[in-house]
């Protein structure tokens, strides 16, 4: 059954070539040009055997086909879908579930869009105009939500640039280790530091908002900073958003708190394989 999947799996990717558009180059319509299609190929690739069997489904795969596909179409925005890097985003979603498990960045990869699934959509917000998320903006096109601490983002082409240098251009973002305080990128700060944003704190650190049950990060609905402080690994501890984790993956079930997960193996235990089976 596990060979045969395979078969599925490289047989459905390999004619899809570079193709962007409904059709394929002298092979009639792409498979992959309209969500439910891309979730169905989706669907087929993460629910092989072994991955069926350890979360509880016994050789169902049909089943779990259905859910995964499901699943899949909850996630992908039907408005602006193209299938120009369709077929990257399914490489990365065969390889997460050919393992045991998932780690932190096949999670955000399979359960959020990121990574090679963060290029599926042209978003309605036009570039330099106000968002608050990647999907918002024309992610085909390489834009992405830049946003700087304590203000709104904006759609842009990301252009990294060094350590003091300007950042007052909305593009501009700064290098690993410095944020952009609307002039130069400055170096990130130190625990325990005032802070009003997660950029602002050092890579092992987040922005602790100054009173618990307010608002979200940097937006505490008064004038006090909050704190920079430790990322969360434990458990028993709630995170709201990916940048709150150590592990970079906040995994959240509807109005329930997150929490933090470094890696997660198949079991039929475990909330990820509801939609594996």
């Amino acid at each position: 059954m596990k060979s045969s999947l395979h078969l599925l799996a490289v047989t459905l990717l390999l004619p899809l070539g570079a193709c962007s558009g409904s059709e394929s180059k002298g092979k009639g319509p792409n498979p992959l040009a309209t969500v439910s299609g891309f979730c169905q190929a989706w669907a087929e690739l993460a629910c092989n055997a072994d991955v069926v069997d350890l979360c509880g489904g016994g050789d169902d795969i049909d089943a779990c086909q259905q859910s995964q596909s499901d699943f899949c179409e909850d996630i992908v925005p039907r408005v602006g879908y193209e299938p120009k890097y369709a077929k990257e985003c399914l490489r990365a979603v065969e390889l997460a579930y050919k393992e045991t498990g998932l780690d932190a960045e096949q999670l955000l990869v399979v359960r959020q869009l990121g990574g090679e699934c963060s290029r599926l959509t042209r978003g309605s917000v036009e570039a330099g105009e106000s968002c608050s998320e990647d999907v918002e903006c024309d992610t085909i096109g390489g834009y992405v939500c830049v946003t700087r601490p304590g203000t709104e983002g904006t759609c842009q082409i990301p252009e990294e640039v060094g350590a003091g240098l300007s950042c007052r251009d909305a593009a501009k973002v700064c290098e690993e280790g410095f944020y952009c305080d609307g002039r130069n990128c400055i170096e990130r700060l130190p625990e325990d530091e005032p802070c009003i944003d997660t950029q602002e704190c050092a890579e092992d650190l987040r922005c602790e908002p100054a009173s618990s049950g307010a608002g979200g990060e940097g937006g505490n609905g008064s004038d006090e900073p909050g704190t920079c402080v430790p990322r969360i690994t434990r458990f028993d501890v709630p995170c709201e958003e990916n940048d709150d984790c150590e592990s970079g993956y906040c995994e959240q079930s509807g109005a329930a708190a997150g929490e933090c997960i470094s890696a997660l193996q198949f079991s039929r235990h475990e909330p990820i394989c509801e939609d594996l089976r």
